[in-house]
């Protein structure tokens, strides 16, 4: 292996660690070059104390012109026998006293050649920062800004490219249509129309695209609005998942956990009366016969067109009866459950304005408490034998909902 710093000068110093050959033999010698192979043993020797690895820190002295160059070295062991050639890389940048930027240019496209580019102004100084305005003539659409800088001597330093993007401006511009499309692109001017009245912006659209192809499927749509100068703006694309059926109300629901068992196939949940909206559905899952830890229970709703919704997945976690384990996979842990008296909620981020709602299996609150810190302590002695159900809310209307087994 061999390590090498070389700085940018004329000449060039290098800090190297090199690996014994193979067999484990010593090596004794070294040598190095630039540019052409001179053959083995016919470079400039390197000097080390032998040893199966060697490190050296040694003035490698070379006329070079500035620019890039490649330095090679390789050492030989006592038998005779070379290690491969290891190649760095250094550039060489001419260093004299006093030497300053004087120029630069710029330009868009391609390159016209060192000095045809538009000049800039520089004040004069080893470095210096540019602020100025560009005015090329462009088209719409994006573009490359091309930037490089001379020196004193008349040297060129590297040309920095920077993207941009040119946008069509007039007074008074106005947007006046739109199209939409599903799928593939038609092409500007070939999609559904969009109208509207005129405006200088578009923040919201609401509008009504047909899917004749049944689903469930997975599409694109696309969305672009026309100014009155005859200009596109950019098509916004926007993910759709298109169900059969209208969203009617919600009529059944069902549970399961772990291998989906298809739409209908689930634990049944009793809903009520259909309803566009449930909100707080309460129902009993049983964990008997989960192993302590990590598990997913996924929940489904039915419209009264049989059409399910997307499985929604509530992860959870079997508490070890004996501690205090973790609940919905958050920094929250809850326990011991089942309890015979205290039940306690920890948490190692503080929380604020959390509400606390235990109800039997009936829906009936039997306790509330708020929930501010990092722990709150529940005793639940005088309540009957049974399974509760422990509702968190929190400040943005958000629910968790635990169930809780008192002994």
């Amino acid at each position: 292996m061999i390590d090498a710093c070389i700085p940018r000068a004329r000449h060039a110093a290098a800090l190297l660690l090199l690996a014994a050959a193979p067999l484990c033999a010593q090596v004794i010698t070294g040598e190095w070059f630039i540019g052409s192979d001179p053959g083995f043993g016919q470079g400039n020797t390197i000097s080390f104390t032998p040893g199966g690895t060697v490190a050296f820190n040694q003035a490698l002295t070379a006329p070079l012109a500035p620019g890039p160059h490649v330095l090679y070295l390789r050492v030989r062991d006592a038998a005779g026998r070379w290690s491969h050639t290891q190649a760095r890389h250094l550039h060489v940048q001419r260093q004299a006293a006093g030497n300053v930027l004087t120029g630069a240019e710029w330009f868009i496209g391609s390159d016209p050649g060192f000095g045809q580019g538009t000049a800039v102004d520089l004040p004069l100084g080893a470095t210096a920062e540019l602020a100025a305005t560009l005015t090329p003539t462009l088209g719409p659409g994006p573009h490359l800004l091309h930037l490089r800088a001379r020196d004193a001597h008349g040297q060129w330093g590297h040309t920095h490219a920077r993207q941009l993007h040119a946008r069509r401006t007039h007074s008074g511009v106005q947007l006046q249509a739109g199209e939409w499309f599903i799928g593939d692109d038609p092409g500007f001017g070939q999609g559904e129309p969009l109208t509207f009245d005129p405006v200088d912006t578009l923040t919201a659209l609401a509008f009504a695209a047909p899917v004749i192809t049944p689903g469930p499927l997975f599409r694109w749509a696309g969305v672009r609005t026309l100014d009155d100068a005859g200009n596109w703006g950019h098509t916004a694309m926007r993910p759709l998942l298109v169900r059969p059926g209208g969203a009617g109300v919600i009529a059944a629901a069902e549970w399961f956990m772990g291998d989906d068992p298809g739409f209908g196939h689930g634990h049944a949940i009793d809903t009520g009366q259909p309803a566009p909206l449930i909100t707080d559905l309460l129902f009993a899952a049983t964990t008997q016969g989960l192993e302590t830890g990590d598990h997913v229970l996924y929940v489904r709703v039915f419209n009264d067109d049989g059409v399910p919704s997307q499985s929604y997945p509530v992860p959870f976690t079997v508490l070890d009866p004996n501690g205090v384990g973790e609940l919905l996979g958050d920094d929250l842990r809850a326990g011991p459950n089942p309890t015979t008296g205290d039940f306690v909620l920890r948490t190692e981020k503080p929380l604020h304005g959390v509400h606390l709602r235990l109800v039997d299996d009936s829906g009936c609150t039997v306790l509330q408490a708020p929930f501010n810190g990092d722990q709150a302590r529940l005793d639940l002695t005088e309540l009957a034998a049974g399974t509760y159900y422990l509702l968190m809310t929190d400040g943005d209307g958000g629910h968790r909902v635990l169930p809780v087994v008192k002994q």
